[in-house]
């Protein structure tokens, strides 16, 4: 999901990756795909995780995120010399940052309520 839905640069992928993983936990099933408090189980989970995503990192959107990362400049990965210059900014290193970090929120709401 690198880039924000196939390099459109809109949501971003470390948000999205642990969205599908809430759903995945909490969500409908092909057995209970009609069952509408699933929903109910899950919209508030997946919101509090947005709003996190928000505070933590400033905005839900690849291009905002990549842009802070970039020192107020985003770097198009589609253009060498401007691929050289995120490398230079760490502005990949700084994706994989969030996305440990995402993971690390997720686990941390989630532990105790997955090993029931």
């Amino acid at each position: 999901m690198t880039g924000g839905i196939g390099g459109m640069r809109d949501a971003c992928g470390g948000l999205l990756g642990a969205a599908l993983m809430v759903g995945q936990i909490f969500g409908r099933d092909r057995a209970s795909m009609t069952d509408k408090s699933k929903m109910g189980e899950v919209m508030p989970r997946v919101g509090k995780l947005y709003k996190w995503y928000e505070l933590q990192f400033g905005s839900a959107t690849c291009l905002d995120i990549k842009t802070g990362f970039g020192g107020g400049v985003y770097y198009d990965s589609n253009v060498p010399w401007q691929r050289e210059m995120a490398e230079e900014a760490g502005v990949g290193d700084k994706c994989v940052d969030l996305v440990a970090d995402t993971i690390a929120y997720l686990v941390d709401q989630l532990w105790d309520e997955v090993r029931k």
